[in-house]
Formats: C-alpha cells, sequence, structure tokens
C-alpha cells in the first residue's frame, strides 16, 4: 500500500485512513520535533512531561496524602504473591546461572536496604543486622578487602559482618557459586558462612522466604 506524504509536517503516513486521522490533528511539526503536553503539579505546581506527572504527584512533598497513599500501596502489594510456575521458573533461571557459574550479585546490589544509617545488600544482611543489635552481639561492617585467586585472576573480598569479640567474620549468602568457595577456601581469617537454613534455624527467615534458593 503506498504512503502518503503530508506537506506540513513533511513526513509520509502508512495509509489513506491513517492520513486522514493525521490531517485533523497535524501542526506542521515533524514528530521529532514535537514536546509532549507538560502538565503541572496541583500540589507544587512543577511542570512534568504527561508519563512523569502522576508518580510524582503521588510523591510530590507538597501533597498531604502521600504517606496514606505509599501506605496504601504497600499493603495491597503485599497480597500480591508470585504464582508457583512463576517462582519455579524464576528458581530455575538462578539455578542454571549457579551451575554454569555466571551468577552475579549486580540484582541484589540494586535492592540496597539501610539500617541505623548502614546500607545493606538485601533484606538478609538487614535482619541479621537486627538479630545482633536485639542480642546485644558487637559488630562492624568491614571495610578490609582479602586478596583471592580465582580462574587465574586476582581479586578482593570483604565479608559482610565482623564481630570482634568473637574475631569472627560472617558472610551472608542465599547463592552459592564456584567463586566463592574460592574466596572462602583461601580467606586468611576465622569465617562462617550462614546460608538460608542457618537463618531459618536462628528464626530470623522462613521456609517460604528460601524455598526457591539451590543449595
Amino acid at each position: 500500500m503506498p504512503k502518503i506524504y503530508c506537506e506540513k509536517c513533511e513526513c509520509w503516513i502508512a495509509s489513506e485512513w491513517h492520513y486522514k486521522a493525521h490531517s485533523s490533528k497535524c501542526v506542521g511539526q515533524k514528530p521529532w520535533r514535537r514536546r509532549p503536553t507538560r502538565g503541572l503539579c496541583k500540589f507544587c505546581s512543577e511542570k512534568f512531561e504527561p508519563k512523569k506527572l502522576g508518580a510524582h504527584v503521588i510523591n510530590c512533598s507538597l501533597n498531604p496524602n502521600r504517606d496514606l497513599i505509599k501506605k496504601k500501596a504497600g499493603e495491597a502489594q503485599k497480597g500480591k504473591n508470585l504464582s508457583e510456575q512463576h517462582r519455579e521458573k524464576i528458581s530455575k533461571t538462578v539455578k542454571d546461572k549457579v551451575k554454569n557459574d555466571s551468577w552475579h550479585l549486580s540484582f541484589s546490589r540494586s535492592r540496597t536496604h539501610e539500617y541505623n544509617g548502614i546500607k545493606f545488600h538485601g533484606m538478609w544482611e538487614v535482619k541479621y543486622a537486627k538479630f545482633l543489635d536485639e542480642n546485644n552481639t558487637p559488630w562492624r561492617r568491614p571495610t578490609e578487602k582479602f586478596k583471592y585467586e580465582f580462574e587465574g585472576k586476582v581479586s578482593y573480598y570483604t565479608p559482610d559482618f565482623y564481630l570482634p569479640n568473637e574475631c569472627l567474620y560472617i558472610e551472608i549468602k542465599g547463592y552459592k557459586t564456584a567463586k566463592d568457595d574460592a574466596k572462602w577456601k583461601q580467606f586468611p581469617l576465622a569465617l562462617k558462612v550462614l546460608s538460608g537454613k542457618n537463618l531459618i534455624d536462628l528464626g530470623l527467615l522462613t521456609e517460604k522466604e528460601v524455598k526457591h534458593i539451590p543449595a
């Protein structure tokens, strides 16, 4: 089907039907020069593009209902659980990555949580930190790096926690890879790795939370 040329905006229209719809709205600007209409936030009067306006209005610091809206959204989300089929699919994907040693931490690093002003990579670490505080166990987030070698390359590793009274480093681990085994075996000091099962035994996690973690 031949295309139809619009002289107003100097572009080609796919069909006569599309041309009729286009011509009634054409303002003479080329598509790539058009700018989306900006809307005003009813609370702060800032201008935003349509796709961003709704999210801004909800999170606007001047919105008196902001906290209530967020609370309701969070409560609604709690009831939305992944289907068993979807969970199994995710589990299989992760297991394949672990088996091929291609699992990485980019996803967990993107899910940063903060507790007492300290940032953690995942809620497992946060729950363990709270567990230590509740039991009056001194701890800190290590900053020191320990060298190890894997597949001919030298890298550096820092565990998740250090317990000074026990002179013990703690690693919280859900998915174990060959690279993890290498750095743990080469670690020069006392190190304890806590898996999902260990955290269940401590009462920090439920079996459902670690059900799809590969052993």
